[in-house]
C-alpha cells in the first residue's frame, strides 16, 4: 500500500512538472495573430517564457492565445518605439500571469482602451513603462502591483484622465515620469507612494490642476522637474517632502500663483531654479530651505514681487542668477546669505532699484 501511495504521489509531480514548466530561454518575438494563436501548440505545457517577450504587429488583436502564462522571466514588450499594434484592444490573454521580472513596456497601442488582462501582476522587477496609448483611459488593472523595482514612465497617453489603478504601489525604485498626459486631472492613485529612489518628473500635462495623490511622498533620492502644466495652481501634493537630494527645478506652469506644497523641503541637495512661471506672485513656501548645493536661479517670472521665503538661506555653493523678473522690486529674502561660491549675476528686472538683501554676503566668498 506504501509503494501504491509513493507511486501516486511521484505520477502526480511528475503530472504537475510535465504541465507546467518554462521555455524560451532566448526570447521570442510575436508578429502575427497567428503566432498568437499558436502560441499553445508549438510550445506545449508552457507556463514561463524565460526570455524577452516582444508583440508588435499589425493585425495582432488579441492575446488570448498566451492565456496559460502565469509569469515572464525577462521584459515583456507590448509594442515599442518602432513598432506598434494598431489594431490590439484587449490585454485579455494576460490574465494568468503573476510576474514580470524584467521591464514591462505597453507602447504605441492605439486603439488599447485598458489594461485589463494584467489584473493579477503583482511584480515588475524592472521598468514600467506607459506610453503612446492613445486610446488609453484607464489603469485600473494595475491594482495589484505593489512594487515596481525599476523606474515608472507614463507618457503621452492622451485619453488618460487619472491614475486609479496604481493604489497598492508603495515604492519606486528608479525614477517617476508623468509627461504628456494632455487629459489627466489628477494624480489620485499614487497616495500609497512613500518613496522614490530616483527622479520625479511631472511635464507637459495641460489638464492636471494640482499633486494631490503624491501625499505621502517623503523622499525623492534624485531630482524634481515640474515643467510646463499649464493648469497647475498649485504644488499640493508635496506636502509630506522634506528631501531633495538633487535639484528642484519649477519651470513654466503658467498658472502656478505659489509654491504650497513645499513647505516642508528643508534639504535640496543641488540647485533651485524658479523660471518662467509668469503668475507667480510669492516664493514663502520655500522657508524651511537652509542651503543649495549648487545653482540659484530665479527668471522670467513677471508677477514675482520679492524673494522673501528663502530667509533661511545661508549659503549658496553655486552661482546666485536673477534674471528679468519684471515685477521684482526687493532681494528682500536673500539677507541671511553669508556665501556664494560661484559667480552672482543680476539683470533685467526693470523695477528693482537697490542690491538691499545682499548685505551679508561675505566679499571673500
Amino acid at each position: 500500500m506504501k509503494k501504491l501511495t509513493l507511486l501516486m504521489v511521484l505520477t502526480l509531480i511528475i503530472q504537475a512538472y510535465v504541465s507546467s514548466q518554462s521555455c524560451l530561454p532566448e526570447g521570442i518575438t510575436f508578429t502575427t495573430q497567428a503566432e498568437i494563436n499558436n502560441f499553445q501548440i508549438n510550445y506545449p505545457n508552457c507556463t514561463e517564457i524565460e526570455g524577452d517577450v516582444e508583440i508588435k504587429g499589425d493585425d495582432i488583436t488579441n492575446l488570448d492565445g498566451l492565456n496559460v502564462l502565469t509569469a515572464f522571466g525577462g521584459n515583456l514588450s507590448i509594442g515599442d518605439d518602432y513598432s506598434s499594434n494598431p489594431v490590439l484592444t484587449s490585454l485579455t490573454g494576460l490574465y494568468n500571469v503573476t510576474s514580470i521580472g524584467g521591464n514591462l513596456l505597453i507602447y504605441k497601442n492605439t486603439s488599447l482602451t485598458s489594461l485589463s488582462g494584467l489584473d493579477n501582476v503583482t511584480y515588475v522587477g524592472g521598468n514600467l513603462m506607459i506610453g503612446s496609448n492613445t486610446a488609453l483611459t484607464s489603469l485600473t488593472a494595475l491594482n495589484n502591483v505593489t512594487t515596481i523595482g525599476g523606474d515608472f514612465w507614463i507618457g503621452f497617453n492622451a485619453s488618460l484622465t487619472g491614475l486609479t489603478g496604481l493604489d497598492n504601489v508603495t515604492t519606486i525604485g528608479g525614477d517617476l515620469w508623468i509627461v504628456g498626459n494632455a487629459s489627466l486631472t489628477s494624480l489620485t492613485g499614487m497616495d500609497n507612494v512613500t518613496s522614490i529612489g530616483g527622479n520625479l518628473d511631472i511635464g507637459f500635462n495641460a489638464s492636471l490642476t494640482s499633486l494631490t495623490g503624491m501625499d505621502n511622498v517623503t523622499s525623492i533620492g534624485g531630482y524634481l522637474l515640474i515643467r510646463y502644466n499649464a493648469s497647475l495652481i498649485s504644488l499640493t501634493g508635496l506636502d509630506n517632502v522634506t528631501s531633495i537630494w538633487e535639484s528642484l527645478t519649477i519651470w513654466d506652469n503658467t498658472s502656478l500663483i505659489s509654491l504650497t506644497g513645499l513647505d516642508n523641503v528643508t534639504f535640496i541637495g543641488m540647485g533651485l531654479v524658479i523660471k518662467d512661471n509668469s503668475a507667480l506672485t510669492t516664493l514663502t513656501a520655500l522657508n524651511n530651505v537652509t542651503s543649495l548645493g549648487e545653482n540659484l536661479v530665479i527668471g522670467f517670472n513677471d508677477s514675482l514681487t520679492s524673494l522673501t521665503g528663502l530667509e533661511n538661506v545661508t549659503s549658496i555653493v553655486g552661482d546666485l542668477w536673477i534674471h528679468y523678473n519684471v515685477a521684482l522690486i526687493s532681494l528682500t529674502g536673500l539677507e541671511n546669505v553669508t556665501s556664494i561660491g560661484g559667480r552672482i549675476s543680476i539683470r533685467n528686472n526693470d523695477a528693482l532699484t537697490s542690491l538691499t538683501g545682499l548685505d551679508n554676503i561675505d566679499a571673500g566668498s
